[in-house]
């Protein structure tokens, strides 16, 4: 549940209303109102984060085992991968 909090301020007859909105994922608008000569006059600013791009990454290594049994040699060929997430 998103709660909206808005924060009123009286100076000199001059009403500033400031309230937080979520815009975007990762952008947040907050905007600012105010009354001035019997109007109201808002101005929003977005500040926005960037969200890190990750992606996985294999490593591979090429590994043999051989035996030897009666003199005969039998090799098993295979690889060990191992998964980095690397993120930017």
């Amino acid at each position: 549940m998103l709660r909206r909090i808005a924060v009123i301020l009286v100076l000199g007859g001059v009403a500033l209303v400031a309230a937080p909105r979520v815009a975007e994922a990762d952008c947040r608008t907050t905007q600012v109102c105010w009354y001035q000569a019997g109007r109201r006059v808002c101005r929003s600013e977005v500040t926005c984060t960037r969200t890190p791009v990750c992606t996985y990454v294999n490593r591979c290594v090429p590994q043999r085992i051989c035996t030897t049994s009666y003199g005969r040699t039998t090799c098993i060929y295979r690889d060990v991968c191992t998964s980095q997430r690397v993120c930017t």
